[in-house]
């Protein structure tokens, strides 16, 4: 590396800083190649189609588990017939004042019964 007799120091320090420069790249190569088996390795995983379906039902779980609650007041909305499913899928208005109507959100059965009752 530069231990060698007769060296200036400049000369000793050129040989430690090349030696220390070649280490590097190798490291840098050796790290590259784990990286690409890696990142190889996740691409398999992406074309699988077993996974690709085990995502796209975990995603349509996580989805329907942040649904806003269905807030309809099933015992003055449709008192008796107690039909929620509480993950809410639509709207229905509901005028509390008459200036100030406010839309809320509903399961599909409940937003059937309304729908039933207001006929």
């Amino acid at each position: 590396m530069g231990d060698e007799p007769g060296l200036t120091p400049e000369e000793r320090l050129r040989a430690a800083v090349e030696h220390t420069v070649e280490l590097a790249g190798n490291w840098m190569a050796d790290a590259w190649d784990a990286v690409q088996s890696f990142v190889k390795g996740l691409e398999r995983l992406g074309t699988d189609p077993h996974v690709q379906a085990r995502v796209r039902w975990r995603a349509n779980e996580d989805r329907a588990m942040v649904a806003p609650a269905c807030r309809c007041v099933c015992a003055k909305v449709h008192a008796g017939a107690w039909v929620c499913d509480v993950k809410a899928v639509t709207t229905i208005r509901h005028y509390s004042a008459p200036s100030s109507p406010v839309d809320v959100p509903v399961c599909a059965p409940c937003a059937a019964e309304v729908m039933t009752q207001q006929q």
